[in-house]
């Protein structure tokens, strides 16, 4: 290697320099890593004349230094992620010195199972399979000295996950809103009927912490008797987040007359965990009256109006139309003695099918 002549000069600058070369090598654990080799090839002093140098590592030299690594660790050692979620982790070197470096975007991360969790720049991300993966840790020093640690992570699928039941939505906490007696649910239909006139009245809350699936990408609330004019319909909180005031974006007619009210949501990237949710419709009946038979999440509107559609049957006379032997329960199994609002499952000579009651 040739360093030529010095050519030209600035005001403070050095007579002399001492270069370090590193000639990078596997095998001799020479110049790997991210961080500056404290093992080098030759160390030429330079005092402006050309100089030449034969490089190699048949003696390598290295720094008087007491801050060599002793060791690696990784915080947190164990994860627990559900599918789609991410977290932070941090790799600090212990050196010998007793002092401590972080250096989370130096190491290198490998995980034994893709699917499950793979790891970069100090962020672990859960797959799309649930179980178990060790995601290795390497971080090479300067002197070329590899050591290793390893973060255990589980990933699940949550039990909690969202579903709609009437009981867990209350009345808008805006007393004026709603007052307790505006207010009845039904656990048989799995229904909330508030009777209350004025614009967007209609206002429920939800304060659950459950899990929503992944791909979300709408909030619905279905109900019968309100408007479909979109500024008749208001989202002020979603997820514990505050977007003041969002019209829906969507708004359609079931088969059965109920009218089905969408919200867009940014909330695609993993299980994300419900919060509070307040939501105000307006109703169209006379007297403030109206019945909300499914509040939730989805992320194709087209295919939860046809679900809707498909379990739902428009009877005129429903009670003409039920013969000796004919059974109805409601969803959760109760049988009754007749057709009641909302959604039955009447079973006649084996077969059942669902028939929807306003």
């Amino acid at each position: 290697m040739t360093i030529g002549t010095r050519s030209g000069s600035f005001e403070g600058m050095p007579a002399n320099r001492t270069f370090r070369i590193v000639l990078v090598s596997a095998e001799e654990r020479m110049g790997l890593g991210i961080r500056q080799s404290q093992r080098f090839s030759k160390e030429v002093d330079y005092d402006g004349k050309e100089v030449s140098v034969q490089i190699d590592n048949e003696n390598p030299q290295a720094e008087e230094s007491l801050n060599t690594v002793t060791a690696i660790q990784a915080t947190p050692a164990n994860v627990k992620l559900f599918l789609g979620q991410s977290s932070t982790f941090t790799v600090k070197a212990k050196l010998a010195d007793g002092t401590i470096q972080f250096v989370t975007l130096d190491a290198v991360c490998e995980s034994s199972d893709p699917t499950v969790a793979t790891a970069r720049d100090g962020i672990i991300y859960a797959g799309t399979q649930q179980g178990h993966a060790d995601i290795s840790v390497t971080y090479t020093d300067g002197f070329g000295t590899e050591h290793h640690t390893v973060i255990g992570v589980n990933t699940t699928i949550p039990t909690n996950l969202y579903a709609w039941k009437a009981y867990d939505w209350y009345r808008n906490r805006v007393a004026d809103r709603l007052a307790a007696s505006d207010i009845q649910y039904s656990s048989k239909d799995n229904t909330v009927t508030i009777t209350k006139t004025g614009a967007q009245n209609i206002a429920l809350r939800y304060k659950e912490q459950k899990y929503m699936e992944p791909g979300m990408k709408y909030f619905v609330a279905v109900a019968t008797d309100v408007s479909k004019t979109k500024t008749d319909s208001q989202l002020w909180y979603i997820n514990g987040t505050w977007v003041n005031i969002v019209n829906p974006a969507d708004v359609r007619t079931l088969t059965d007359g109920r009218i089905m009210v969408a919200w867009t949501i940014d909330e695609n990237k993993g299980y994300a965990l419900t919060g509070e949710t307040v939501f105000g419709l307006t109703s169209t009946d006379s007297h403030g009256r109206s019945v909300i038979s499914y509040v939730g999440f989805t992320s194709d509107l087209n295919a939860l109006q046809r679900e809707f559609n498909a379990v739902t049957t428009e009877l005129s006379a429903p009670e003409a139309r039920l013969v000796k032997g004919t059974t109805i329960y409601a969803l959760d199994g109760t049988q009754r003695s007749r057709l009641a609002h909302g959604v039955n499952i009447v079973v006649d000579d084996g077969k059942a099918v669902k028939v929807y009651q306003k």
